[in-house]
């Protein structure tokens, strides 16, 4: 609010004195800038709404990429985690459901447990 009676007011002084500079009544230059303020604020508003809508979607966009990297990331961390193998005891990820050097099958009860016990 502040903002706008500044911008009229500014507008209007300025519209008076180029006014009386010129000859003509101050009171129209002052009218004329008034007016001129209006519509300046008015396509000022305009623009920024459009400004505004076109990044909007950009910044969404991001906002989304950055947490499926942050997601993918965490998958990964997971990934990488090792148990041992309960029959040969061979380092194996936690998402190997079979050990490939004895054939043991992991069940889900092995695979938390054995995770929990070793620390990273």
């Amino acid at each position: 609010m502040i903002l706008a009676v500044l911008l009229y007011g500014g507008f209007g002084l300025a519209g008076g004195y180029v006014a009386a500079h010129k000859g003509r009544s101050p009171v129209l230059g002052i009218l004329a800038g008034m007016l001129l303020a209006f519509f300046t604020g008015l396509y000022a508003s305009v623009v920024i709404l459009v400004v505004c809508a076109a990044f909007l979607p950009a910044t969404q966009a991001a906002r989304e990429r950055a947490l499926l990297q942050q997601e993918t990331q965490k998958e990964l961390e997971y990934s990488r985690q090792t148990h041992p193998c309960p029959d040969c005891g061979r380092q194996n990820s936690v998402v190997t459901r079979i050990c490939p050097q004895c054939g043991f099958r992991f069940s889900a009860s092995n695979l938390v447990a054995s995770v929990q016990k070793e620390p990273v």
